[in-house]
């Protein structure tokens, strides 16, 4: 599902702003939304034979962190997955089903209440030093106690991390928990070293990694490169270099894409997709979460349920679908996206007159003004089509921009309003999106709207111990039900993963429907 912040960081985000006009015109009239279009696409990647030329990586943001536990934003989380090694590595399908890469196997005991790991041999970070069983207990013991993880939820089952011997180490847990294997994947367990972490639980600036590739330069700049790392025990990337760049604006991320300076850009605009052929094509797939509209709960006016519930009633999620996603995903306003099975996707349809009865005896009854706070620009396009629905029932927005670093402390301090923005999980694993977006204590204060309720923390832990599909179905109909009562925030739409692609880059690099980049092994 996002950094040197307050306490946490914003799950996933992207920079710059560009006028909305065009988009929008794209609409159809009365925000009936456009249908998806039919486009030739870049292949997912597995396998593929050695490049030996370096491709070029274009990102939208220059990095703020390279801490595990903090790195939390978009782009942040996906160079994080290139250097940083963990012990199992992710399917580029945000399936379940992780791989072997820095451990050799794993096994979850009957009860599920232990998870044995054993490291391959040969295991080194890229500075060449062995990577033992200590430096894995000293990573999750650090991510354990530090008060700012921002991952909580996936660490708290776990009560105790210790060394078998210097290949083996030994996880137990306070209930039993399946999903542990899979949260080994996620880019947040990377391996630091033990020699590396201090006794106030710091690390370097730029620690040392164990993973397929090391940097070369100044992480930090608009300008690096990544090599792969030839002792890596895990696959072998099929790619020798990256070079990465940092271009802010999307409009010139996919010109470059198009004129060959760059092979790979990530986050294209909707409206550029149909420019993609050719030599430049786009790769669309749907993942693992859902674009919304946030409310701010802590609010001097969006504390009230009832003005969110207007709200969600007001916007044109058809139109807003097809701002944002140009047609790739559908609109919802349930809580569970579509990637979690069939279940109550909620009433999609715009319905001012529902908004208006619901905004009687609130704050905004006679009008009211909010702001609508965005850094990224598919944001600030949806936040135009905010703007005009919501004025349709008397309240006004204003629209008010701000760097991506700035929004992600400003959400974490509640110091908004509203909010446009994305959150993604990697796998439809119960702690990961239920937990972060329902669960106030899980590290993401319920996907950053401050949301807080007993209620909806069960009906999480209920979906978390669910024994079968039965059991599973009723604790996701409850969660729907409370969502739906409190509205702490508008789900507009699913989540989509979008990037554009050279000739040169195609399968060999590629988003996924995990939002991260996946770069393709060498084939056999």
């Amino acid at each position: 599902m996002t950094s040197t912040r307050m306490r946490r960081s914003a799950a996933k985000a992207a920079p710059l702003l560009i006028a909305a006009a065009v988009v929008l015109s794209a609409c159809a009239a009365g925000g009936g939304g456009s249908s998806k279009p039919d486009l030739e696409m870049a292949p997912v990647v597995t396998t593929h034979e050695e490049v030996t030329e370096p491709l070029t990586l274009a990102m939208d943001a220059r990095t703020a962190t390279l801490d595990p536990l903090l790195v939390t934003s978009t782009h942040d989380v996906r160079l994080l997955k290139l250097i940083g090694g963990t012990l199992f590595e992710l399917s580029p399908d945000s399936s379940a089903s992780v791989t072997p890469s820095l451990a050799s196997d794993g096994e979850l005991s009957e009860d599920g209440m232990q998870y044995t790991a054993t490291l391959k041999g040969g295991a080194t970070f890229t500075d060449g030093t062995p990577l033992t069983a200590d430096d894995v207990v000293a990573t999750f013991e650090r991510a354990r106690t530090y008060e700012a993880n921002a991952y909580l939820a996936q660490i708290a089952p776990v009560s105790a991390v210790e060394a078998v011997d210097d290949a083996t180490v030994r996880f137990s847990f306070t209930r039993p928990y399946p999903s542990f294997e899979t949260f080994l994947a996620y880019p947040n367990m990377a391996i630091l070293k033990a020699s590396e972490i201090g006794a106030d639980l710091a690390i370097p600036a730029v620690p040392t990694f164990a993973g397929a590739f090391a940097v070369e330069g100044d992480y930090f700049s608009n300008k690096f490169s990544l090599e792969r790392y030839t002792d890596f025990v895990g696959s072998t990337p099929a790619v020798k270099t990256i070079n990465v760049v940092i271009v802010t604006d999307a409009n010139s991320r996919i010109q470059q894409v198009r004129t060959g300076q760059v092979d790979f850009a990530v986050d294209p605009l909707p409206s550029q997709y149909s420019s993609l052929k050719g030599d430049a094509l786009p790769q669309i797939t749907e993942s693992v979460g859902f674009y919304y509209l946030n409310m701010n709960n802590k609010g001097d006016i969006t504390s009230d349920p009832n003005v969110r519930k207007a709200i969600s009633k007001a916007v044109d999620r058809a139109q807003l679908t097809s701002v944002i996603t140009g047609g790739y995903a559908e609109p919802m306003s349930g809580f569970f996206p579509a990637s979690f099975g069939p279940g109550n996707a909620g009433d999609v349809k715009k319905d001012v007159s529902a908004a208006k009865e619901l905004l009687v005896g609130t704050a905004c009854a006679e009008g009211c003004e909010l702001s609508l706070l965005v850094s990224q620009e598919w944001a600030q396009q949806a936040g135009v089509v905010v703007q005009q629905n919501l004025a349709e029932i008397g309240i006004t927005v204003s629209i008010e921009s701000a760097e991506p670093q700035v929004e992600i402390e400003r959400l974490f301090a509640a110091d908004f309003d509203l909010n446009v923005g994305l959150f993604g999980d990697y796998s439809t694993v119960p702690e990961g999106l239920p937990g972060y977006c329902m669960q106030y204590s899980a590290g993401y204060l319920s996907c950053l709207s401050s949301y807080e309720s007993a209620d909806a923390e069960a009906a999480v832990d209920d979906f978390t111990l669910a024994l079968d599909e039965t059991e599973k179905t009723s604790a996701m109909d409850q969660a729907t039900d409370i969502f739906l009562t409190d509205q702490p925030y508008a789900t507009i739409s699913g989540l989509t993963a979008a990037a554009a692609v050279s000739k040169a880059a195609t399968g060999v690099l590629s988003m996924g429907s995990t939002n991260l980049i996946h770069v393709a092994t060498l084939a056999e």
